[in-house]
């Protein structure tokens, strides 16, 4: 349950923080500020890399439960040992 609520909080974090990237970026752009545009593509930067470990979550658990062994299971979804 805790890990079903933490990817998804991921996801959510990942979306709230690409807008607002955007707006950093429009903003320090109109009033030159360069810690804004900083702001904005940190935020940009970390919502990329959110989206990219959230697109290769599935990957790293079926190469986890092939390193340790195990056989994965496509249908259920889960690491038969």
């Amino acid at each position: 349950m805790f890990e079903f609520l933490f990817e998804y909080g991921l996801v959510v974090l990942a979306l709230l923080l690409a807008p607002a990237g955007l707006i950093a970026l429009l903003v320090g752009g109109v009033r030159r500020s360069s810690k804004l545009l900083g702001s904005g593509v940190a935020c940009l930067a970390v919502g990329a890399v959110l989206l990219l470990r959230i697109n290769y979550a599935e990957f790293w658990q079926i190469d986890g439960c092939l390193d340790q062994g195990g056989r994965w299971n496509h249908e259920s979804n889960a690491c038969e040992k």
